[in-house]
């Protein structure tokens, strides 16, 4: 048999207002009050009919993540960074009695062919994620009335949250030039076909161009294929060939390199490794970026750092923000980031 707010109420010689309040994490109320409250509902097996509190409220308590992993791309893990943003999230939904629902990219474009998530006004928000097509996002906005870009190609006046990749790309080169680098060697992958190329590619490419121009260094540029590298796992040794002779070339003696993340970051290593050149020795090296990935593989290297789980938590809680004051939509923001990691790779 179901057990009633009610009768948890009864059970506290609480009003049902209160439970609920409780229950919810809602209200000002002592932390003493709050253990008893939840202490005699889990006793009592109690659970909250969703349903129920969404016709009340008007609110599912579900919010939706679009993230780009999707069955239908080749290397469908290729964004694992995106994960540290949906941790940060997911901490700060779960404090405010929210869930997460994961959308991926693919279902999205198929809206028409999509699931309930869309049809049936599931969700209250949405948090989009990475460097989503244009008439994609145009599709979400007609689908979803709250929604916050985080680090996506959006950037209006409310709702979007940026890292400032200008001030990224210019530190990073600023660095190299203060530890002595008299040319600089922008490695950033510019050469997509197809794709939507990320904001912060460009943005962090003016803030080193502008270094560069300030203290009259040189600057060469590595383009990457990326189109060839999200190609089939068996064909990567044959363009990995192909790639190193650029590498061969570009990578003179005494160069600072500026790699644009960590993916081109462990490129640009292990090429190098290939001809015998070793960073923080024969040239210098700093990342733009930073992920879990790159912090446990290689903790030595020089990087501006990037906390993704704090940035994941200030979109919930901008969310969160817009669901509770619908008047006013929250205003976009651009945080800087300062963190530098000086490492041994220039």
């Amino acid at each position: 048999m179901r057990i009633t707010l009610k009768e948890v109420a009864a059970a506290t010689g609480m009003s049902v207002p209160a439970v609920s309040h409780i229950l919810n994490r809602r209200g000002n109320y002592s932390p003493k009050t709050c253990e008893k409250v939840i202490s005699t509902a889990k006793k009592m097996g109690y659970r909250p009919n969703s349903t129920a509190r969404a016709m009340r409220s008007g609110k599912t308590h579900q919010i939706g993540v679009v993230i780009l992993n999707s069955e239908s791309q080749k290397h469908k893990y290729h964004y694992m960074a995106t994960y540290e943003f949906i941790l940060g999230i997911n901490e700060y939904l779960a404090e405010k009695n929210y869930i997460l629902s994961l959308i991926h990219l693919n279902k999205v474009e198929k809206l028409e062919e999509n699931s309930r998530v869309f049809s049936e006004n599931v969700l209250d928000g949405m948090i989009v994620i990475d460097s989503i097509p244009k008439d994609t996002c145009e599709k979400l906005q007609q689908q979803v009335k709250n929604v916050i870009w985080l680090e996506t190609n959006v950037w209006e006046k409310h709702c979007c949250i940026h890292r400032d990749e200008f001030k990224v790309g210019y530190q990073s080169a600023k660095h190299l030039i203060q530890k002595g680098y008299r040319e600089l060697l922008w490695c950033g992958g510019l050469e997509m076909e197809n794709i939507e190329p990320h904001f912060s590619i460009e943005q962090r490419y003016a803030g080193v161009k502008q270094a560069a121009d300030e203290a009259g260094v040189p600057l060469k540029n590595l383009s990457i294929n990326w189109s060839l590298w999200r190609r089939e796992l068996k064909e990567w040794p044959k363009i990995f060939e192909m790639e190193l002779l650029e590498v061969e070339k570009q990578l003179t003696k005494g160069i600072g390199c500026i790699a644009y993340n960590p993916d081109v970051l462990f490129w640009l290593k292990e090429g190098a490794a290939r001809f015998n050149r070793q960073a923080g020795r024969d040239f210098g090296v700093i990342c733009c970026d930073e992920t879990a990935m790159l912090r446990e593989w290689y903790p030595d290297a020089a990087r501006i750092g990037f906390d993704r789980y704090d940035f994941g938590k200030k979109a919930a809680e901008m969310l969160l923000e817009s669901l509770e004051n619908k008047k006013t939509k929250p205003e976009s923001l651009l945080l800087e980031t300062n963190v530098l990691v000086e490492g041994a790779t220039c």
